[in-house]
């Protein structure tokens, strides 16, 4: 991404940005506990592989453009989840012979209390590093 208002660090003049052809979970982690903002500055700065202090200094224009870079492969992550997850119900549909509104209320409630548990398990493990 061409930067529209190249910023200058010491001798060094940053007039792009190089955005990866994908994600990583790293990426994911790094907005993981912040507030909005800080969460995708430390995104492109990970996407990017700059620093945040780097990323801190685009101009506004250069950060919203940014900032909608990032967003369009996060949304390319989850649509390619989604499509995952309705190839597994068809498959499982036509394997077990229901029908593919049932293996996904099934697959619903499964992940839910998939959901559930592990949340109790978080709530047991803080309970204990309490004590």
């Amino acid at each position: 991404m061409k930067l529209l208002s190249p910023i200058t660090i010491g001798r060094i003049q940053f007039t792009d940005l190089k955005f990866r052809d994908y994600t990583t979970a790293e990426d994911y982690l790094s907005f993981d506990t912040r507030g909005g903002v800080a969460q995708r500055i430390a995104l492109i700065a990970s996407l990017t592989g700059n620093d945040e202090a780097l990323i801190r200094q685009l101009r506004g224009p250069d950060y919203v453009r940014a900032e909608q870079l990032a967003s369009d492969m996060l949304e390319a992550d989850a649509s390619a989840a989604s499509e995952a997850s309705a190839d597994r119900v068809k498959l499982l549909a036509r394997l077990t012979g229901t029908a593919e509104s049932e293996v996904a209320k099934i697959l619903g409630l499964l992940t839910d209390n998939a959901k559930q548990a592990a949340s109790s398990d978080e709530d047991a493990e803080k309970k204990l590093s309490e004590s």
